[in-house]
Order: C-alpha cells, then sequence, then structure tokens
C-alpha cells in the first residue's frame, strides 16, 4: 500500500513539473513464424496472449480492408495486376497504368458503397463520405475515422516526400489526385524493383500488419500495412509472407465470425448483427463490394483465365480529384 502512495504521489509531482510517466506500449513479440503451426490461433496460444509474428500464405491474405482484394490477377487485385502489366511493360507511365483505371474504376459513392450494403440500417452511410467507412474492429465513428484515415494518408504522402497539403486521395480506392495516382505509382513500383533486386528480408521494425478473420475452419488474414509489398511478393513468385497479428484491433488479432455482435460497429450501431455477418463472410471469401464491380469486369478483359492480353496504352481522359 505505501509504494502505490509513493507511486501516486512521484505520478502527480512530475505531471505538476510537466513530465508524464506512461507504460511502455511496446508490446513482447514472439516470432512463431519458423515454427509448425497449422492455424494463426494456435501460434497465438503459443505466444500467451501477446502479439505475434506468423508465417501467412499468400493465397491467405485478403487486402484494402473493405475491399477485400485477394492476392490474384483473377480477382482483380489492383497492385498486383499493375505490376503484371508492368512487367510486360516498364515503361508505361502512372497515367497510362492499370492503377491509374482502378482509380478511375472503383469510386465508391458513400459509406455504404465501400462496406457493400445496399440498405444499410444506419441511414447516414448512405449520405457520409466514403472514407467515413470504420472498420468493423474500431471504435471510432465515421467522422472520427475519416479524420483518422485522412491524416494517415497524407503522413504517408509526407514519408515520400510531398510537402503537407489538401487530402489527395487515398491508395484503396478512388477518386484521387493526379500527383497522388504518380505518388502511389512509383511508391509500387519501387518496392517491386527493391524485393527483385535484393529480395526480401523480413524486418520486424517495418513488418507487415493485419488480423485474422476466423469462421470455424477458415480463416484468412487481412493486411492493413504493407499492401505494395505483398503484391511485389505475389508479382515476383512468393509464397508466403511473415504478419506481425494486431492485438490492439482485436484481441489477439483475431476476428470471430461467431463474436459479431460485440464487434465495435455493431455495438456503437453502425452495423447490425446481420450486417456484420455479411460483410465477415464477403472479408472472409475475398470478395469486394459491387462498387468494384467495374473494375473487376475490366479486369476480367485484360486478364482472360488470369493471363495477360495486351491492351492499347492510351492516356486516361481523368483521374478525378477528391
Amino acid at each position: 500500500m505505501f509504494s502505490q502512495v509513493l507511486k501516486t504521489l512521484v505520478r502527480t509531482s512530475l505531471v505538476k513539473m510537466g513530465f508524464e510517466i506512461r507504460r511502455s506500449m511496446n508490446p513482447v513479440v514472439f516470432d512463431l513464424s519458423r515454427n509448425e503451426v497449422k492455424h494463426p490461433v494456435e501460434a497465438i496460444y503459443k505466444a500467451n496472449g501477446n502479439p505475434c509474428y506468423v508465417k501467412v500464405p499468400l493465397s491467405r491474405i485478403v487486402s484494402f480492408e473493405y475491399a477485400a482484394f485477394p492476392l490474384s490477377i483473377e480477382a482483380g487485385h489492383p497492385f498486383l495486376v499493375t505490376l503484371k502489366e508492368y512487367e510486360s511493360n516498364p515503361k508505361l507511365t502512372a497515367e497510362n497504368s492499370l492503377l491509374g483505371k482502378y482509380y478511375q474504376l472503383f469510386q465508391p459513392a458513400n459509406a455504404s458503397d465501400v462496406m457493400g450494403l445496399a440498405s444499410p440500417s444506419c441511414r447516414d452511410l448512405k449520405v457520409l463520405p466514403a472514407w467515413a467507412s470504420p472498420p468493423l474492429w474500431s471504435l471510432k465513428t465515421p467522422e472520427e475515422y475519416l479524420d483518422y484515415i485522412k491524416i494517415l494518408f497524407q503522413k504517408e504522402d509526407v514519408s515520400q516526400g510531398v510537402s503537407i497539403g489538401k487530402f489527395m486521395g487515398g491508395s484503396t480506392f478512388g477518386p484521387v489526385e493526379p500527383r497522388k495516382l504518380r505518388l502511389e505509382y512509383a511508391r509500387l513500383i519501387g518496392v517491386y524493383e527493391s524485393i527483385k533486386k535484393s529480395g526480401y528480408r523480413f524486418d520486424a521494425s517495418e513488418c507487415v500488419t493485419g488480423t485474422v478473420w476466423v469462421d470455424d475452419g477458415r480463416w484468412v488474414v487481412s493486411v492493413s500495412s504493407g499492401q505494395h509489398r505483398i503484391a511485389s511478393l505475389a508479382a515476383l513468385g512468393y509464397e508466403h509472407v511473415i504478419v506481425e497479428l494486431q492485438s490492439h484491433k482485436a484481441l489477439g488479432g483475431v476476428m470471430c465470425k461467431s463474436c459479431c455482435e460485440y464487434f465495435p460497429t455493431v455495438i456503437n450501431g453502425i452495423h447490425n448483427v446481420k450486417e456484420a455477418q455479411k460483410i465477415f463472410d464477403r472479408i472472409i471469401r475475398g470478395k469486394p463490394p459491387e462498387a468494384a464491380s467495374n473494375w473487376i469486369d475490366y479486369c476480367n478483359t485484360i486478364f482472360p483465365d488470369g493471363k495477360s492480353k495486351t491492351r492499347p496504352h492510351r492516356t486516361l481522359k481523368s483521374v478525378r480529384s477528391v
């Protein structure tokens, strides 16, 4: 008891002096990527509830949050198909690329379109902008998430050498400013060429991150950060990637369909249980929302049966600005 009183006094004194004591937010991470585990949940138990690394087959990956693109050409993964086209024509510019076409064809009108809900129980989703789409695990309101995601993408742009300015769009869907398109294309090609030249080395400080989505024996990993890397790995023929599971987004980094009624977006009234289950089923099956159908149909004409087909390389008329 005395020690607790002493800690309180020290903390209070330091606060008055302008200092603040916080517990370390860096969790102990167990690298289980080399262990023989049959399921990510098994790895999490072995890590004793702490965040852990797991070696994941690329065939188990989905990306772009609600868009839920699997890492396959047939599914129209925008980064992957862009890289496959780049391999056949390295002189392509961003404006001529499939990435530019993607941002032109996949432009959700609102948050409801992003989530794949035609008639949402929360009517606000029909009028909220597309970026106001908190994931199922998020505690943020749509308005808070909109502010958060804009800042996040702006920070990424600054890290790529862009001065702080207005929001130019994100990497997940269109519309984007032409400058953002060129930035994303250059970043994607840069990552691809780096891995092609030097190989891929796991770096815990810049790890691919994500959450595991589980429905009985079925599971996928939804990647949060590392989108350019996983697409580059897939394009170059890699079969696995090491992912850090994010326990701050879900308990142990796992989202279970059986717990849909407890998801933050359900508790906060953004979704009802049936909608959360519908979204969960779509994501775990790697099925993008209806708003992406024009893009996927276009990809099917360019990559019939998953094989590249020559297309005329014309500069896009425009990539509508945000």
